[in-house]
C-alpha cells in the first residue's frame, strides 16, 4: 500500500514545520521540564496565530474541519521541536472536542478564547 499526503496535507506539514523551527524552537530552548506560564502563553499564541486550533473546529462553525491525518501531521511536526507545543495542541483539542460533541449551537458560534493568554 502506498501512502502519500494530499497537496493540502503537504502544505500544512511544511507550514507547521516552519512555525516549529522558526518561532517555537527559540522559545523552548533549554530544559523543557520548566514550563513557565510566559513560555506556554507565547507558544499558544504562536500556534493560534498560525490557525492551528481551527483544525479542531468543524467547518460549519468556522473551523477548518476535523481531519485525523491533519491533526497527526501537526502533532508530529510540533513534537520534533517541543513537547510543550505538542502537549498544548493536544490539550486544546481535548477541550474543543467536548464543545463539539455536547456543546449547544449558541456556544459553538460565539467565538473562541484560544490564542488569548
Amino acid at each position: 500500500m502506498k501512502f502519500e499526503f494530499s497537496d493540502e496535507e503537504e502544505l500544512l506539514r511544511r507550514q507547521v514545520r516552519q512555525l516549529a523551527r522558526e518561532k517555537l524552537a527559540p522559545l523552548v530552548v533549554g530544559d523543557e521540564d520548566v514550563e513557565s506560564p510566559e513560555i506556554v502563553c507565547q507558544v499558544q499564541t504562536a500556534m493560534a496565530e498560525q490557525g492551528l486550533f481551527a483544525l479542531f473546529v468543524p467547518e460549519e462553525y468556522g473551523g477548518q474541519g476535523v481531519k485525523s491525518v491533519c491533526l497527526c501531521i501537526v502533532r508530529e511536526e510540533l513534537s520534533k521541536v517541543s513537547s510543550i507545543a505538542d502537549e498544548l495542541f493536544a490539550e486544546v483539542g481535548l477541550g474543543v472536542y467536548g464543545v463539539n460533541v455536547v456543546g449547544h449551537r449558541g456556544g459553538k458560534t460565539t467565538g473562541s478564547p484560544f490564542g488569548h493568554c
